[in-house]
């Protein structure tokens, strides 16, 4: 029995031991493993706030522009004081806008800049409106580029941080899902604000979203 007895002390010191090293290796492996996790989506969230950095430098070259044709065209007053309104409205940590509450209003706010922008390039009738004209066309041009880069990120980024166990990564570090960027230049787009709301109407089913978008 004491034989018996030394055997099972060594059976469960030597189980412990393993047990004890596998969860060792493990936390090792995790470890090692969140690690690299961590650095690919900062190098991931990196690239998409560089490709955002272009776009809020086109976007404010293209609204120095606009604001340059605004004063002399002969466009009804109330688009040219609605797109004055909107090319001069400022936000704050633009760099980093896309990863605040404030995303869904930058996007609004460019909505509108793209709507009335349209009006007023059918009406470019000064002597030297076809260059400005010209110089819109190849900034709305790199707009739509970055964005396209930008949404192209963004899905990537989202993708990999949806994964599991990148998730449980993610979230320990709160990094949530980025959201897209909806506007398309030079066309026409669907307000996000009421886009938002439909959205939220179908998801939760309260009519006082619906309501908004009449």
């Amino acid at each position: 029995m004491v034989i018996l007895g030394k055997k099972m002390k060594k059976f469960i010191k030597y189980s412990l031991i393993i047990i004890i090293s596998i969860i060792g290796i493990f936390y090792l492996l995790f470890s090692i493993y969140k690690i690299s996790v961590t650095n690919n989506l900062k190098q991931m969230d990196n690239e998409i706030r560089i490709i955002w950095k272009k776009h809020i430098k086109n976007i404010n070259e293209k609204n120095i522009k606009y604001l340059s044709v605004i004063a002399n065209n002969p466009i009804e007053k109330n688009a040219k004081d609605s797109l004055l309104y909107y090319v001069l409205r400022k936000f704050k940590n633009e760099a980093k806008i896309y990863k605040t509450k404030d995303f869904e209003s930058y996007q609004i706010n460019e909505f509108h800049i793209n709507k009335y922008s349209q009006i007023l390039s059918n009406n470019m009738v000064l002597e030297n409106d076809l260059n400005k004209e010209s110089e819109l066309l190849s900034l709305t041009n790199k707009c739509k580029f970055n964005i396209k880069e930008f949404n192209e990120s963004v899905k990537d980024y989202n993708l990999y941080r949806s994964i599991f166990p990148n998730s449980f990564v993610a979230r320990k570090l709160d990094l949530e899902n980025l959201e897209f960027y909806e506007i398309n230049y030079g066309e026409v787009n669907e307000n996000p604000k009421e886009k938002s709301d439909i959205e939220l109407w179908i998801e939760t089913g309260n009519s006082k979203y619906l309501d908004k978008t009449k």
